[in-house]
């Protein structure tokens, strides 16, 4: 991707940041860059054990990777519903998975009032989503309401120490540009489990360290400004040769940059309500 291309790719971020699947897909990609070459979604998905006949709901599904990289392992009479609050989310989850069995339905839903009746799901999944409420009562609630007696849920996140080592390069380039997002400290792989077992039973933690190790400047480009701001994509535009070549310099400095990347995905049980 040459530079023209690059800044064009960053002006669409300027759009509302979880209405469209730009600043999402530009998150995604750096996984590419994995150590080991273990793709997130693949790892997840082998840890949900899925089994035949089960009611399953993912809230938060972005746009429906971690269905559309599975579609080969997923149990034939499995009946899914993928959620998410933003419907465009929500319409490009629906036209990225090709299902001929019909598995999967589609829904606009605010995972704070869910609409489906009580026991509704075996299994409910929140990937990546948690840490974007800083007051977990009423989506913990909902999920408890609608899993079965005995039933799992999944929610992964990040460790709040990810990306520590781009942070730190950006921040010395212009201070202004901090990406850190803040949310995190909401839930994450330190201190998720004590926020669920305050509410479920935790059953286990799947860890996954998978350094990100990068030679090309423009994924890292893609992936901070996904995070920035209207006021730091105009700092950025406006200085977006000079981190171009900062970033360069330095990549060809040090051969690679190594990035932490450590991602969990937490196992839990519906818990009694009466």
């Amino acid at each position: 991707m040459n530079r023209d291309e690059l800044f064009s790719h960053v002006q669409k971020f300027s759009e509302d940041q979880y209405s469209n699947e730009h600043r999402l897909n530009a998150r995604i990609q750096l996984y590419q860059y994995c150590e080991h070459k273990k793709d997130w979604h693949e790892w997840v998905f082998e840890h949900l054990g899925l089994t035949e006949g089960l009611k399953i709901a993912e809230i938060g599904c972005g746009t429906g990777v971690l269905w559309e990289k599975n579609m080969s392992k997923l149990p034939s009479k499995s009946e899914i519903v993928l959620t998410d609050a933003s419907r465009g989310m929500v319409e490009t989850a629906k036209g990225s998975i090709n299902d001929p069995l019909n598995r999967f339905h589609y829904e606009v839903v605010d995972a704070e009032k869910m609409p489906w009746p009580d026991h509704s799901f075996e299994v409910v999944i929140a990937n990546h989503l948690l840490y974007h409420f800083q007051d977990h009562r009423k989506i913990f609630s909902e999920i408890n309401r609608v899993l079965v007696p005995n039933g799992t849920a999944y929610a992964s996140t990040v460790s709040a120490n990810n990306y520590r080592e781009l942070l730190q390069l950006i921040l010395e380039f212009d201070g202004r540009l901090s990406f850190f997002n803040e949310a995190v400290k909401n839930f994450n792989l330190e201190n998720g489990q004590d926020i669920l077992g305050k509410y479920f039973k935790v059953t286990a933690q799947y860890v996954l360290q998978n350094d990100i190790v990068i030679q090309s400047a423009a994924p890292l480009i893609l992936y901070v400004a996904s995070y920035f701001s209207e006021d730091q994509l105009h700092i950025l535009t406006d200085r977006f040769n000079e981190l171009c070549d900062y970033l360069e310099g330095t990549l060809e400095r040090s051969g690679a940059l190594r990035i932490t990347n450590q991602n969990v995905l937490f196992q839990y049980q519906r818990v009694s309500t009466g």
